[in-house]
C-alpha cells in the first residue's frame, strides 16, 4: 500500500510540475505577441511558414485565428517564406488595425529595406518575383 501511494504521488508531481507546454518557441525567455498576416480585402492569409530570431516559428493561422503569427515585442525579426502567396499583404495587430513603420526586406527581386506605411501594407512585396520577406519588429 504505501509502494502504491509514494508511486501516486510521484506521477502527480511530475504532472503538476511540467505544465501544459506546447508553445512555438524554442527560447524559454522570449516575450509573446501576436500580429495577423493578411490580404487586401482584410482575411487572415494561412499556412505562410514563419522563422524568427526569438526562436518562435510556424505558419500563420496555427494559433487558432486566421493569419496570426507569434513573435517577440522587445525586438524581433521574422522571416516568411511567401512562395505560395499571390495577394498584396498587410500586418495588423490585435484589433485589426494596420501595423505603421515596420522595416522589412523582401526577396530575392525587390531587396530594398523598405517601411509598412499606415495601413500595416508591404507595399515593395512584389508579388510576382519575391519569395521571401524578413520583417524587424522594434522594441517597444
Amino acid at each position: 500500500m504505501k509502494k502504491i501511494v509514494s508511486v501516486l504521488f510521484v506521477g502527480i508531481t511530475t504532472l503538476v510540475l511540467s505544465g501544459c507546454g506546447g508553445g512555438s518557441s524554442d527560447n524559454p525567455e522570449a516575450v509573446l505577441d501576436v500580429y495577423y498576416l493578411t490580404d487586401d480585402l482584410g482575411f487572415g492569409v494561412n499556412g505562410v511558414p514563419y522563422d524568427c530570431e526569438s526562436g518562435y516559428f510556424g505558419n500563420t493561422g496555427d494559433g487558432g485565428s486566421d493569419g496570426d503569427f507569434d513573435f517577440d515585442p522587445r525586438g524581433d525579426s521574422c522571416y516568411f517564406d511567401l512562395s505560395v502567396v499571390t495577394d498584396e499583404l498587410y500586418i495588423e495587430d490585435e484589433n485589426y488595425n494596420g501595423v505603421a513603420g515596420l522595416d522589412y526586406i523582401c526577396s530575392p527581386f525587390t531587396k530594398i529595406l523598405s517601411t509598412t506605411e499606415n495601413l500595416g501594407w508591404l507595399e515593395y512585396f512584389d508579388t510576382l518575383n519575391d519569395t521571401s520577406c524578413t520583417i524587424y519588429f522594434p522594441s517597444y
